[in-house]
């Protein structure tokens, strides 16, 4: 590594125990404009313009015609710009993302020339050697075409996503729509293909030369929460083709009256992130940035640097929050440090010049941090403490930033994070300890870069919703709280962009934003907490005969980052982390390929007596003995649906599975049967309806689930055709007896 790069990122290794432990993003990206010759002034930058408006679209002038690159390896989508017709905006779906560890759905470029992507006068494609992107698409579809005999059809811009007219493309439509659809067939006879729909978008490489922009260009980084869609989404801010044309995009709440809608806008702006805070993560110590036609990348924090001083964002560092049911901090307004004080944040350089103030950027759910530090360093700090009422279950997980306080595989927790009520005097018990940061700078200017936390510092208490029956004695509702498996399975009503050949093709479905959860533990116990996705699996499985099937929805919890018990250094293996993607599953006519958790988990049946009625119970079980690291939600698709028609009647959103507890007023919550323990919930859903109220509802139907292990949680209905473990499979496993804990 060259001398003047900084080393701050490579000197925290393993202390005592395995903890202070932090593996370093690796970024892998292009820059998008030749040269760096661009300017950029407050009112271009990404951010709060004011508390009325938040520019998603980060806008720069160029100096002159400037090349214009693609970011990474992806796929592409054309569409007109509104209210221009000299220009294009391409929408790049990443097929490589650029930094592990941060998602990116989409870099939408605003403002290319038009004349560099469709021949003038046309509809179709420009010639090959206009530019890079020109000839090596044309290079791919002469390639496609070079054996037939038949002459090679007109290459039309539509190929690359172009409307011929609107009418084809509503701007209601979603942007995902396209990148997932499929060709149809028209006439089975000739296999004449629908011409609105038989083309696929190109993959193109990494430093394409992708067009040429001049005056201004625009750039938008969205972040990825998963490739599906809410039926009657009720959201006011959506990824269309509306957004995707706009010149820039920007968020405006000026004439919004309704309380609600103004929040969910304002959440919006947690999806998108600063170019320059992008680039600048690249100067990590470990990042990667090409530049132009050259051929070996920017390694050095200060050559990285030089690359972004057009920005004048180039210097700030943002901070994102996520907190209670995957909402922006605060969100429920349930932070607030005190009923006379309304802070909710202390942040500063480090913690004695932390000052008090309610996170986020002119009433944003975004904080940025710009003091300078004249520290003779190559990096600066910055100390966040956030309110808590310091629960025994408090956790923090940094999912991108450089942490250097007290912490266990990037999880802050315990002693960590909350202060002793008994020995600390005079210090503020309604802020946690300070969790620090550091990121690298050239002199005292920090350069740009971005902090993402999951905190849950605090209970939330949410209404159940009691219909009324106009009698005059309607029952009372009670606010009830949140426990940590009410906060875990959402996708409820999510729908896959993917099309189904047949009935018997089952989607899976992904939600990409993580969220912190507990698992049971015992004395041998490896992992206490994690950070998870969440999937929900659509499958067919066989009942009473060979062409029978029972559908059955899954939800199921993905490892992405595991905290290790205090005191016991164990090595996290590969099987403890979860890599999956969405994709469709075909369960086939007299095969029974129902759904089953990947190796090392597999499902073991024991039978109980739930009253009179024997229930076929399911218990999660790790091959080698060990503690699972998953939960998992089964009821069948008729007991899914009744929870989705109370979300479409009430016009509910970020919606969850709630677990009513049978039980609540006994103490250990479990009832034995035949010396087998199990817990019993009935299920609801817990949602934001249109009044911007979070509250739970009941389906007409109750749904009864139980659970052996504090792990898998299931119907009777569910589980009622799950097959025998044969003999040989139950030798494999090691049946730990433990205590659940819900």
């Amino acid at each position: 590594m060259p001398s003047n790069t900084s080393n701050q990122f490579n000197s925290l290794t393993s202390s005592n125990n395995g903890t202070n432990v932090q593996a370093k993003l690796q970024p892998n990206s292009h820059f998008y404009i030749e040269s760096g010759n661009f300017t950029q002034i407050h009112n271009q930058s990404f951010g709060a313009e004011t508390n009325q408006k938040f520019r998603t679209t980060a806008k720069v002038t160029l100096s002159g015609a400037s090349k214009i690159y693609a970011i990474c390896q992806g796929q592409i989508f054309i569409q007109p710009v509104t209210g221009d017709l000299n220009k294009i905006n391409l929408i790049l779906r990443p097929f490589k993302q650029p930094i592990n560890g941060v998602s990116i759905k989409y870099f939408i470029y605003r403002g290319l020339n038009k004349s560099d992507f469709i021949e003038s006068g046309t509809n179709l494609i420009a010639p090959k050697m206009t530019t890079g992107l020109t000839e090596y698409i044309w290079s791919e579809f002469e390639n496609f075409y070079q054996n037939d005999t038949d002459p090679i059809p007109d290459f039309l811009a539509k190929f690359i996503g172009m409307p011929d007219n609107l009418v084809d493309q509503p701007d209601t439509d979603l942007i995902d729509k396209y990148f997932f659809k499929i060709t149809e067939v028209i006439d089975s006879n000739t296999g004449a293909e629908d011409p609105s729909s038989n083309y696929e978008f190109p993959l193109i490489p990494k430093g394409l030369h992708l067009a040429n922009a001049t005056g201004e260009i625009g750039l938008d980084i969205v972040l990825n929460s998963g490739e599906y869609y809410i039926e009657n989404n009720t959201n006011p801010f959506l990824l269309d083709l509306d957004y995707a044309r706009l010149p820039d995009s920007v968020i405006d709440i000026t004439s919004e009256t309704d309380p609600y809608r103004i929040k969910q806008l304002k959440e919006a702006c947690t999806q998108f992130l600063d170019p320059a805070a992008f680039f600048g993560m690249h100067a990590n110590g470990a990042g990667k940035l090409f530049i132009d036609n050259n051929a070996m990348p920017l390694t050095v924090y200060t050559d990285i640097a030089t690359r972004l001083t057009g920005f004048y964002s180039k210097n700030r560092t943002y901070i994102y929050i996520q907190s209670n049911r995957q909402r922006s901090y605060d969100f429920y307004e349930n932070y607030k440090h005190s009923d006379l004080n309304s802070n909710t944040i202390k942040i500063g350089v480090d913690e004695p010049n932390g000052l008090e103030s309610i996170f986020g950027e002119l009433g944003w759910p975004i904080q940025v941090f710009t003091t300078n530090q004249s520290n003779g360093n190559e990096f600066n700090t910055v100390s966040v403490r956030l309110t808590t009422d310091n629960h025994t279950g408090a956790s923090l997980f940094v999912k991108t930033g450089f942490v250097i306080s007290e912490h266990t595989d990037n999880f802050v927790r315990n002693d960590n994070l909350l202060n002793d009520p008994v020995n600390t005097l005079g210090l503020d018990l309604n802020f946690s300890k300070s969790v620090d940061f550091q990121f690298p700078s050239v002199g005292a200017n920090a350069i740009a870069n971005f902090i993402q936390l999951l905190y849950e510092g605090k209970g939330l208490e949410i209404m159940e919703h009691i219909p009324s029956t106009g009698t005059g004695n309607d029952p009372v509702a009670l606010e009830l709280k949140l426990k940590d498996i009410d906060d875990v399975f959402g996708l409820i009503n999510a729908q896959s962009f993917k099309v189904a050949q047949s009935n018997l093709e089952k989607p899976t479905i992904l939600d990409e934003r993580i969220q912190i959860i507990n698992f049971p533990s015992n004395a041998t116990a490896a992992f206490e907490i994690g950070a998870i996705r969440t999937k929900r699996v659509s499958d067919a499985i066989l009942t009473v005969d060979d062409s029978t099937y029972l559908n059955r929805v899954s939800y199921e919890t993905l490892m992405n980052n595991v905290g290790k018990k205090s005191g016991a250094f164990v090595k996290a293996s590969s099987s403890s982390l979860d890599s999956e993607v969405d994709k469709t599953e075909a369960y086939g006519i007299e095969q029974n390929l129902f759904y089953k958790p990947k190796l090392p988990y597999e499902i073991v049946k024991r039978e109980f007596l739930d009253g009179s009625t024997t229930v076929t119970g399911l218990e999660l079980k790790h091959v080698d003995g060990n503690i699972p690291t998953k939960k998992i939600l089964g009821i069948t698709e008729v007991e899914n649906y009744d929870i989705t028609a109370i979300i479409q009647a009430n016009g509910l959103t970020q919606c969850r599975f709630f677990f009513k507890e049978f039980l609540s007023d006994l103490e250990d919550k479990q009832i034995n049967s035949s010396n087998i323990a199990y817990k019993v919930y009935y299920l609801k859903v817990v949602g934001e309806n249109n009044a911007g109220e979070t509250k739970i509802y009941s389906p007409n139907q109750e749904i009864k689930v139980y659970s052996l292990d504090g792990f898998f949680f299931f119907s009777s209905k569910y589980s009622e055709f799950v097959p025998d473990v044969t003999e040989e499979d139950e030798n494999e496993f090691f049946i730990n007896d433990i205590t659940p804990i819900l």
